[in-house]
């Protein structure tokens, strides 16, 4: 009976899950979401859209293609996109059970009950309650989809060396299978970069060799090619290209040093939470998990706990495998966007492929356990499926009521301003809903509340936002609120800024502003961009200018503002509505030589643009 309702607790995960469909588009979901709105009123531009989107250094066009296919199937709705998700996360977990029975058979603590432990690991797995801010975050069907396609990576290499092991026909097919796989999870996102490594784990673990059975070549010359080979040409690059890494740091309020000891406290963060649902965690909102300026005691205790953990897997390996296995893939998921690169501190959906190894390295350190000391083995075994059965209804409870919790954005929020009160944008999101319902009083009291926990760089987008609030309520715009923005010095122009200073620009253009200076606010940014600590061709650099130019045009200076709109196209390498913007200015200035030159770099950088956008400069050429 135990056996048959496991068999069911995967597609009851779903169930659990459901109350979130109703739920909201969130954080850049919008950004990533709205091209493909675009292209699906015009349907132009198909091949640019899927391969020339900038989602990530590969252009993640898998992923994309999913949500083309979406759009196609179901117009702008959203719940579609997150039932796909959530199927996408149930595939992705029934595909673990085949890769776990996989492994289970290997190990001879587990070889005997491998069917159902296999069954009964990935049904946890897919309950966890982690998992709700990455199957509920539409964008991350970039991580399920490259987690998916690693999956099967795995199950197709595991399956390749039974084959060859066992001297059977098709081990090549198979074989070559595996960097098709891993090319498709790239293509997702890039922790599919990390596949050949977690092969090289199960190699290591699951297919030891001995005094009668050798490695075989073919395996020891795939792993050259497939990982020291490209791991010195990476390790090459970056040493001869250090700005691929130290260049984003520029943009963000942290160093790399600080980022790298930071993620101790984070990937410790991460260890926790999949088996113990922290409150903290539940939200979407998480941007004020605290920088480590300096390493101190907890954070070297934790690092000596990792280190002590990663040993004993090293050290257990021959005896329990499929701990060792587990504890090696939950380090190798994290050693991309846990390490040095500069990416954003702390996102859920960092763990989801990695506590894969979690749940596999608690399944191999209880089944070890239990193997190697029979004399408990009699109680604990009629123990085991009541364990579990409360672990899962405790899982599924948590899991049912972040699930509600992310139904609503309103509870989201509530639920942020309790448990991340800090949290900088969060404060952004609840001030620019004020913004829109034009409730100038609210945004006021919102500002004044993220002030208090702000850094320089962050005052400044929010004293942005307070100008925006009264153009928006079309109040009057106090002249204290210029002033206050010209006493906060900060040393770059962060990605909120630039986008607050647009904001503001194309509502000072709609001449909603009453009594906004927008001269001096063009001054003001001018300084920015020009006393930044980063490149001019930085795109938060140049979007300044092309802000400033609208600002200056709508105060009737046009040749100043096309003097900054030239800058932003040249800076930008030539973007196309820099240059449009440009164009426009000079045509309305009535000069004729600026007219032609910005044409000849339009025409001249053509194969860089759209297919909608190639037409549009059809259209200026003509006219």
């Amino acid at each position: 009976m135990f056996k048959k309702l496991l068999f069911l607790l995967p597609f009851i995960s779903v169930l659990v899950l459901l109350p979130a469909l109703d739920g909201p588009l969130l954080l850049d979901d919008l950004i990533h979401l709205s091209p493909i709105q675009t292209w699906l009123a015009h349907r132009s531009d198909t091949f640019d859209l899927i391969f020339g989107n900038q989602s990530g250094p590969f252009g993640r066009p898998i992923s994309i293609l999913s949500f083309v296919v979406n759009a196609l199937t179901t117009g702008d709705q959203i719940w579609p996109l997150k039932l796909t998700n959530l199927l996408l996360h149930l595939l992705t977990g029934l595909c673990l059970a085949k890769l776990f029975y996989r492994l289970f058979v290997r190990d001879v603590n587990l070889g005997a009950n491998a069917q159902v432990a296999s069954m009964a690991a990935a049904s946890l797995w897919l309950i966890l309650p982690q998992h709700i801010a990455t199957v509920f975050y539409v964008i991350q069907r970039m991580t399920i989809l490259s987690t998916l396609f690693a999956i099967l990576a795995c199950w197709t290499y595991v399956v390749a060396r039974e084959r060859i092991e066992g001297k059977q026909k098709n081990a090549l097919y198979f074989l070559l299978g595996v960097p098709v796989l891993a090319i498709l999870s790239i293509l997702s996102k890039e922790s599919g970069l990390l596949i050949p490594l977690f092969c090289l784990m199960i190699e290591l673990i699951y297919f030891p060799p001995n005094a009668n059975k050798a490695r075989p070549k073919i395996i020891i010359w795939g792993f050259r090619l497939g990982v020291f080979v490209p791991g010195l040409l990476a390790a090459a690059y970056l040493a001869f290209n250090p700005g691929f890494v130290l260049n984003g740091y520029i943009d963000r309020p942290f160093t790399m040093p600080e980022r790298a000891t930071t993620q101790i406290s984070v990937v410790a963060d991460y260890f926790a939470s999949t088996f113990y649902p922290m409150i903290r965690s539940a939200g979407i909102f998480n941007d004020d998990f605290p920088i480590v300026h300096k390493i101190s005691l907890h954070e070297t205790l934790l690092l000596l706990a990792g280190i002590a953990l990663i040993a004993a897997a090293i050290r257990l390996r021959k005896y329990y495998p499929s701990f060792s296995a587990g504890i090696g893939l939950f380090f190798i998921g994290h050693l991309l966007e846990s390490s040095i690169f500069s990416l954003e501190i702390y996102f859920s959906h960092r763990n989801y492929l990695p506590s894969i190894g979690l749940v596999l390295a608690a399944w191999g350190l209880i089944a070890g356990l239990l193997h190697r000391h029979p004399e408990t083995t009699a109680a604990f075994k009629r123990l085991l499926p009541i364990a579990f059965a409360g672990l899962f209804m405790a899982y599924a409870f948590t899991s049912f009521s972040r699930a509600k919790l992310w139904s609503d954005n309103n509870a989201l929020m509530a639920h942020a301003q309790i448990h991340h009160s800090s949290s900088s944008r969060m404060r952004a999101d609840i001030l620019l809903g004020a913004l829109y319902s034009k409730r100038l009083d609210v945004a006021l009291q919102q500002a004044d509340i993220a002030m208090k926990t702000s850094t320089p760089n962050e005052k400044r987008t929010i004293q942005l936002w307070r100008i925006l609030a009264y153009c928006y309520a079309q109040a009057p715009q106090p002249a204290t609120e210029l002033e206050a923005l010209r006493n906060m010095p900060a040393d770059r122009i962060t990605l909120s800024a630039s986008t607050a200073l647009g904001y503001v620009s194309a509502a000072a253009e709609a001449n909603a502003c009453p009594g906004l200076d927008r001269k001096r606010l063009a001054e003001l940014a001018n300084q920015w961009a020009t006393n930044t600590v980063q490149d001019s061709g930085s795109p938060l650099v140049w979007k300044t200018h092309i802000a400033i130019a609208r600002l200056l045009a709508s105060s009737g200076d046009l040749q100043a503002g096309f003097k900054q709109a030239h800058w932003a196209f040249i800076d930008s390498r030539y973007d196309f509505d820099a240059g449009v913007l440009a164009l426009q200015l000079a045509n309305s200035l009535e000069d004729r030589k600026q007219v032609e030159n910005t044409v000849a770099q339009l025409i001249a950088n053509e194969t860089n643009y759209t297919e909608l956008q190639r037409a549009q400069l059809q259209v200026l050429k003509k006219r």
